[in-house]
């Protein structure tokens, strides 16, 4: 049987935008941890084997890789800056993700 959830259409806009942002934001953190292991000379792709030995993370979680910009999810990340600006909120947490992923 497939889930049905009732809810009002802009819950549903938000709840799309926060799945697709959940996304560049492990990838970002990653990303910035992988620039400090090479620093200290250890290899990312060894943190995010150990990494996926944790339980509360699992091994599919993060990839060790450069994020592609422009995509769909940079807009839903975009759009989530909006929506929390428009109504007086100050998304510090998404606008340093886009930051990171641009670095990278």
């Amino acid at each position: 049987m497939i889930p049905y959830f009732d809810t009002e259409a802009t819950s549903v806009k938000l709840t799309k935008y926060v799945a697709n942002a959940s996304i560049p934001t492990r990838l970002s953190l990653i990303n910035e941890i992988a620039g400090s292991s090479e620093r200290v000379g250890e290899d990312i792709r060894d943190i995010v084997e150990a990494l996926g030995l944790e339980p509360r993370i699992g091994a599919g979680y993060f990839a060790a890789r450069n994020w592609i910009r422009r995509t769909l999810l940079d807009k839903d990340l975009q759009a989530l800056i909006t929506v929390a600006r428009e109504n007086s909120c100050d998304p510090l947490k998404i606008i340093g993700v886009l930051q990171r992923n641009e670095l990278q």
